[in-house]
């Protein structure tokens, strides 16, 4: 072991790293002799078996050489366990199997994975190989159209085609299995062979093959010698190494080349009904020069005339085998493509799951992935199905217009300004692949476009070529928009109109218009990334500039290059839809106008003036005073010498001359009293004066109750009646307002006001509250977040409040810091807001800024999402799409409408490699192909997959669930104090996440008990119950997705866990069983854990100097208060643990470091979701590798550069640290790469596990 010296490292920013006592670290004597004796016993196991075996891959292995900590696997060295006791495994691949799958025309390893998913069972994977390939769905008895009676029918016409085949092709036919398989020996098709003849003299099949000088010694074992021997030490032949030897050949698996044959097999997998449907054919051949895939070609085209003839109930054997007899036809096969199923899987496993789809790739062949559920896709329609299905679209379509309810709603439609462009629309989609459409709110477009498209379709008789889906940026308007056009189609929710969104899906086969989540496609096309099936992308609200909404019409631009027949909308709610049109090759515009109602627009100024608010220069809302830099030093001393309002305002009028009018670039904030008098000329005193007190930089909640009043009270030239609207920034300023109202002697009257908040968090029914029109004499006030602004349309709006504010995320990418931050709103964002009144009549909007604000100050446009978050699962999504595959990620993001900065992506990509999702290449691992597979952050996703390897699985889904949702503490504004305390009784262990996971046990026990008992137990302890379910939805979500990517055993879906526990929804403990719960009550293992995902995001605690306190015994030291002890993170300097936490008043830690989930930027910099954790946590699980260090004659061990560091107490304890992280990394890196090896029964990884476990805990 080699020791350095370190120096004292000074921060990026130049600043010294905080000071603080370094700790010792220590370990009992037990502990130390229970790592000392796994160690040692691993390493003899190592050094017994390491030499005697060569590279293979086997279920049981140790990986040999780990030169990067981040999961990059060098080499392999098999470990074959020596127990005589030790049952042989019945999972070896059966070569036969392998052979006759790879002779049929599939790709090895998909044959690998097949046989694998179907238990070696070779009918059952050839059988799905084929349906999957050849896209043949047998219905059999699930149909509900075919009774049994149609079944027998079915059997009774193949037993008569059996004894007419027998008769006619009695040598070559036989009935391998009764009504199961039939198989054809076919003669007169070695022309095929001669195809592929080497072009020699001899032919290669008929050379005759070198002699060896050396004879094979007997007894010598031939699988040995292949590398595989599954015997052992119980083989009875000899293990010895011959290198000059070759292999005896396995005369059982291979046919002698003068009895090359060709073979058809006709399949008909349980219940099916054949003639009535399709059977499943397979041809393959014996050859040894044919290539595979020319079998595989061949099966596609008797496929396809299976399914053709199947359409008319006849039998079809005699016509595949008149296909095979025609010379022509066959060599056609010959010059065909490598087909699909014969190139090796590049995108190897889609998930699909009710939170969202996505997909993991191949593992860069090193082992087989398990194959996941595939997504539900509409199939190619041929023939005469297709014209049946167009036929009965059209029929149901007419029916539809037909009926009273959608004659009175298309009465409604044809008002709508959306309606009188429609002609132009079709036509323009007739003659361009991409349309952009420009149209403002309320103007239709949404609602009316898709059903434009629809019905020329359904009406022309081509309803099976319509496939529309519509992307909506949030679930709320996915799901209202879906329910409003299926109402004005008179048809239900999920016939031919549909929605999915995340954890609600309503869609069926006869779907022809899904509206859906942009994330929801982005999944879709992960999956399939030419759309196959989809004839119209339509994508809504391309304005918001969202981040998946810019990416998506990049990928969109990219794929209408191979996509000719695609047709691509772009709508926009403002009118800058030449950027959109530029951005897709110029393509044409159409621009739809709104409704015809007037808007009456006032800005603060006529607020004011129309109220008479005055605001008291000791207002919290008031501007604190200072001196204008716009005025002279000289000017504004003559102001203060002035007395009397009189001689201040004659003053003024002097000198007027000599005060310049301020410049347009100057804010109202830095303007006197004067300077607001001369720009807002013919306003009152008392209007002047407010607006000279005024911080305009806060939300002022007085002057919106005032103007609240102003609406609702007297006489005035506006509408007495209709609904108003708030815009507000976020949840805590609805919850001001609303409470301010809830106490007003006007407002608090319930039977005259309806008081109804509106944000994204809403569920379905709260959200549907929204819509409904109140008895009459009743007031509806909305205060809504900008959720209001195009997404969600209230019709009965007439007067809008609109405060000019917004919350957008900004994202720091050097410091790795997000923070929620209030701005402005844009011009357009403006725009948008005022279009929601006067949906209905007149209307009016009053915008909380001044009129030279919007018109100087404010953005045209807000800045696009991309260019202000992280872009860790972007890049992910970018790596795991087939469209981009082996692309640049950069040159990738340089293609969007307006790309990020190059830093963000560098840092992006950095972040990732040290997370050991990306290699130094900028492949993804095999962390990084499961991180892209989850649709969570990337250190949840992290979280999760180490709580499967260390048996804790329960906890973490809970945790993760959590933290990727929200917590489901609440604390009302009137009841903080009483809801903190009742939080603080489930604290545990220092930590947040300890804290959820006991509260969320205690509420599973009592709703074990009944429904009752867990809402009683949510009203006492301040627990939102819809945020409980929605985490019990959450993690059979996740567990689901584990499974899927081979970290958990169940085959068992969401809603099966579900099902489990149908008063909690959650079955996962269930579910996944003992086993990988083993460690769930290991509470500082699963802060292990939590370390191990969460890092680098940790904080050091520093605590102040120490003070005494003067007694008669002596000084006795006094503990720190709370707000004396300092967190420091390793870059941004101090931080400061977010009032909601469980630690924010904790004055005693007993470990000197926190994680957290997430930074936040507000008020201050602050931590948000945080636990202590233990330091052997830290050691073992965190950074990219441990240092030993000497430091002033101390051995110093640390990780990340020394940020975590430890003096050892002895040489021994940093020796057994350091081997037992080395164990641990190779373990780790061993269970990434393999996701199906065991390490609950595989010795060596249940001992490491077990062995941290216990030290965690007990140390």
């Amino acid at each position: 072991m080699a020791y350095s010296s370190r120096k004292k490292e000074v921060l990026p920013s130049g600043k010294m790293r905080s000071k603080a006592p370094i700790q010792n670290l220590h370990m009992t004597d037990e502990n130390k002799e229970m790592v000392q004796e796994m160690l040692q016993d691993l390493q003899v196991e190592s050094s017994a078996d390491h030499f005697e075996f060569e590279d293979i891959r086997r279920d049981e292995r140790y990986w040999g050489k780990i030169v990067d900590k981040r999961l990059q696997i060098q080499d392999v060295i098999a470990f074959t366990e020596k127990d005589d006791d030790k049952d042989v495994s019945g999972d070896e691949v059966n070569p036969f199997a392998l052979k006759k799958l790879i002779q049929c025309g599939f790709e090895k390893n998909r044959c690998l994975n097949y046989l694998a998913k179907f238990k070696h069972d070779l009918g059952v994977a050839l059988e799905n190989l084929l349906r999957s390939c050849c896209e043949i769905e047998n219905i059999g008895l699930n149909n509900p159209e075919y009774d049994p009676q149609t079944f027998e029918e079915a059997k009774q016409q193949r037993s008569e085609e059996v004894i007419a085949l027998k008769s006619i092709y009695e040598e070559i036919f036989s009935e391998a299995i009764p009504d199961r398989l039939w198989t054809l020996k076919i003669p007169d098709m070695q022309f095929l062979e001669k195809e592929f003849e080497p072009s020699k003299e001899v032919p290669r099949r008929e050379q005759k093959k070198p002699k060896k000088n050396k004879t094979s010694p007997k007894n010598v074992c031939k699988f040995f010698l292949k590398g595989n021997c599954r015997f052992g030490l119980k083989c009875k032949m000899r293990h010895v190494d011959i290198e000059s030897e070759e292999l005896p050949e396995d005369k059982h698996l291979i046919v002698q080349e003068k009895e090359v044959l060709f073979y058809l097999e006709v399949r008909f997998p349980e219940g099916s009904l054949y003639p009535f449907e399709p059977p499943l054919v397979a041809f393959y051949n014996t050859s040894e020069v044919i290539p595979p895939h020319v079998s595989l070609n061949i099966t596609l085209r008797l496929s396809a005339e299976a399914k053709t003839l199947s359409e008319s109930t006849v039998p079809i054997v005699f016509s595949l085998l008149s296909i095979l007899e025609d010379r022509e036809e066959m060599l056609q096969c010959v010059k065909m493509p490598l087909p699909e199923f014969s190139k090796p899987e590049r995108n190897k496993a889609t998930v699909e799951s009710n939170i969202l789809e996505d997909v993991v790739m191949d593992l860069d062949d090193k082992e087989p992935v398990q194959e996941f559920k595939k997504k539900d896709s509409k199939k190619e329609i041929e023939g005469k199905e297709k014209e049946n299905l167009n036929r009965k679209l059209k029929h149901q379509f007419e029916k539809q217009q037909s009926s009273s309810a959608y004659k009175t709603m298309l009465e409604n439609r044809m008002k709508l300004p959306a309606w009188n462009s429609k002609e132009d629309i079709i036509k323009s989609l007739q003659n361009h692949q991409v349309l952009v459409i420009s149209g403002m709110t309320g103007c239709g477009k949404t609602t009316q476009i898709p059903q434009f498209i629809l019905d020329v379709h359904l009406k022309s008789g081509r309803g099976s070529d319509c496939n529309i889906i519509c992307t909506q940026p949030r679930r709320i308007s996915a799901l209202s928009v879906a329910e409003r056009v299926a109402t004005e189609r008179a048809d239900k929710l999920g016939d031919m109109v549909g929605y999915k969104i995340r954890l609600e899906s309503k869609q069926s086969s006869s779907t022809r218009l899904l509206y859906c989540t942009t994330g929801i496609l982005l999944r879709y096309l992960e999956n399939d990334s030419t759309l196959k099936g989809i004839s119209h992308v339509i994508v809504d609200e391309v304005h918001e500039r969202t981040e998946e909404s810019d990416f998506l019409m990049m990928v969109l631009r990219d794929l209408l290059m191979d996509r000719r027949d695609l047709r691509v909308v772009l709508m926009s709610a403002t009118l800058n839809s030449k950027l959109f049109s530029a951005y897709f090759y110029d393509a044409p515009v159409i621009h739809i106008p709104g409704r015809t109602f007037p808007v009456q627009e006032y800005y603060m100024e006529d607020a004011l003036e129309k109220t008479g608010f005055l605001l008291d220069p000791s207002s919290p809302y008031a501007r604190p005073m200072k001196r204008s830099k716009t005025v002279s030093k000289a000017t504004d001393e003559s102001f203060k010498g002035a007395g009397s309002s009189q001689e201040l305002t004659k003053m003024a009028a002097e000198m007027a001359v000599t005060c310049r009018m301020p410049g347009v670039n100057v804010l109202d904030d830095k303007l006197n009293e004067r300077q607001i008098e001369m720009r807002y000329q013919g306003y009152s005193k008392t209007t002047i004066s407010s607006l000279y007190n005024m911080d305009h930089e806060k939300t002022n909640y007085d002057i919106i109750v005032s103007i609240l009043e102003w609406i609702v009270r007297g006489k005035r030239e506006h509408p007495n009646s209709g609904a108003i609207l708030v815009f507000l920034s976020g949840m805590a300023e609805i919850t001001t307002l609303l409470e301010q109202l809830n106490t007003n002697i006007l407002f608090k009257d319930k039977g005259k006001f309806l008081i109804l908040p509106l944000h994204s968090t809403l569920s379905s029914e709260e959200q549907g509250l929204i819509f409904k029109r109140p008895k009459e004499g009743v007031t509806k006030i909305v205060l809504s977040t900008n959720i209001a602004e195009t997404s969600v349309t209230i019709d009965d709006i007439v007067y809008v409040i609109d405060c000019g504010k917004m919350k957008e995320n900004r994202y720091d990418s050097s410091k790795g810091m997000e923070s929620l931050e209030e701005t402005w709103v844009s011009r357009a964002n403006a725009r948008q807001r005022r279009g929601r009144a006067g949906r209905v009549t007149s209307g009016v909007c009053f915008h909380l800024f001044t009129s030279h604000r919007y018109e100087h100050v404010m953005a045209e446009h807000q800045i696009p999402e991309i260019m202000r978050i992280p872009l860790e699962k972007l890049c992910l999504r970018i790596k795991i799409m087939t469209l981009f595959f082996g692309r640049d990620v950069k040159q990738i993001l340089n293609k969007l409408l307006e790309p990020p900065e190059d830093k963000s992506i560098t840092d992006a990509l950095a972040r990732l490699h040290s997370l050991g999702a990306l290699d130094t290449q900028e492949n993804l691992t095999s962390l990084g192909y499961h991180l892209a597979a989850l649709p969570v952050d990337v250190r949840i996703g992290k979280l999760m997959l180490l709580g499967a390897i260390f048996c804790c699985v329960d906890p973490v889904l809970t945790i993760a669930a959590s933290l990727s949702y929200k917590s489901p503490f609440v604390a009302p504004f009137d009841k903080r104090d009483e809801a903190d305390k009742k939080k603080k009784e489930f604290s545990t262990g220092y930590s947040d996440h300890l804290t959820l996971l006991k509260a969320y046990k205690k509420w599973l026990e009592e709703m074990a008990r009944g429904a009752k008992f867990g809402y009683r137990f949510c009203q006492d302890n301040f627990l939102s119950m819809k945020t409980l379910q929605m985490i019990a939805s959450l993690k059979c979500q996740f567990a689901e997705l584990l499974a899927d990517i081979g970290f958990l055993q169940t085959k068992m879906t969401s809603r099966q866990l579900e099902r489990l526990s149908p008063r909690t929804g959650d079955g996962v403990l269930n579910g996944t069983g003992p086993v990988v719960n083993s460690n769930a009550d290991n509470l500082k293992l699963l802060l292990g854990v939590l370390c191990g995902a969460l890092y680098p995001n940790v904080v050091h605690i520093v605590k102040p100097a120490t003070k005494y306190k003067a007694s008669s015994g002596g000084a006795i030291p006094l503990e720190p208060k709370a707000n004396e002890i300092k967190f420091w993170t390793k870059n941004e300097g101090q931080v400061f643990i977010h009032p909601k936490s469980v630690n924010f008043d904790v004055n005693y830690f007993e470990s000197p470091y926190l994680i957290y989930h997430e930074k936040v930027k507000t008020s201050k910099v602050f931590i948000r979701d945080t636990s202590m954790v233990s330091v052997y946590a830290l050691l073992l699980f965190c950074g990219d590798s441990l240092s030993l260090d000497l430091e002033k004659g101390a051995l110093v061990i640390s990780i990340d550069d020394g940020w975590v560091r430890f003096t050892a107490s002895s040489q021994k304890i940093a020796t057994l640290v350091r081997d037992l992280r080395g164990e641990l990394d190779r373990l780790l890196a061993e269970k990434i790469e393999s996701p199906s090896l065991d390490l609950i029964t595989c010795p060596r990884g249940s001992r490491i596990i077990d062995t941290i476990g216990r030290l965690i805990a007990n140390q």
